[in-house]
């Protein structure tokens, strides 16, 4: 009798399509139904990878690296941030700050897991410092005038948001300069008097 000490057959055997991909970042059976996420939102999952008899290559370092694509005539990429975790295991964490719908690829030594998700990336919430007031009455109004202000909802991303999430509260600060006499020159009859006008902002 002889003991032999059997490690995973990773350098030579490294089998894709045993790799493991799961957690709450990796929506599974989502290419026709995208998951929803919000727009910067953190999503984490991870990736342990095998061979061909099922073993976990904990003794191969990997080459992992994850792709989110935007579909569409703009495509855009988000590269993933891949650490390691326990041996054999692959940490991953994303986040996409543009709305649209994307592919999730998982790349294990340059080869691409059959295993795509699909996330919907939607609006955050509202970000009053990133939404633009426009309109006549913006820079300056008259007494008893009525004029309109558009407000532009859009999140800390500046993606649009279209819904109607936001409550808008306007405040209004009444600020006023007193008139005073700069000056007052006469010649002959004529008397021409200077004044600063009263302003409201």
């Amino acid at each position: 009798p002889f003991t032999a000490a059997v490690s995973p057959a990773c350098s030579a055997h490294l089998a894709t399509w045993n790799t493991v991909v799961a957690g709450s970042g990796w929506p599974v059976n989502s290419v026709h139904a995208p998951f929803t996420m919000a727009a910067g939102s953190a999503q984490t999952f991870t990736v342990t990878t095998k061979d061909l008899w099922q073993n976990v290559c904990n003794a191969h370092a990997a080459v992992v690296a994850v792709r989110a694509t935007r579909r569409g005539d703009a495509p855009i990429v988000v590269n993933a941030q891949v650490t390691p975790g326990a041996p054999g295991v692959y940490n991953v964490a994303y986040s996409v700050p543009t709305v649209g719908v994307y592919d999730l690829d998982v790349l294990v030594d340059q080869v691409t897991l059959a295993d795509v998700a699909a996330i919907n990336v939607v609006p955050a919430a509202v970000a009053a410092s990133q939404c633009p007031i426009s309109g006549e009455g913006v820079n300056k109004a008259i007494a008893g005038d009525n004029y309109t202000l558009t407000v532009t909802a859009y999140d800390a991303f500046k993606n649009r948001v279209y819904d109607d999430r936001a409550t808008l509260l306007a405040t209004f600060t009444y600020h006023a300069v007193t008139p005073t006499t700069t000056s007052c020159c006469c010649i002959g009859y004529m008397c021409r008097r200077k004044t600063t006008k009263t302003r409201y902002y």
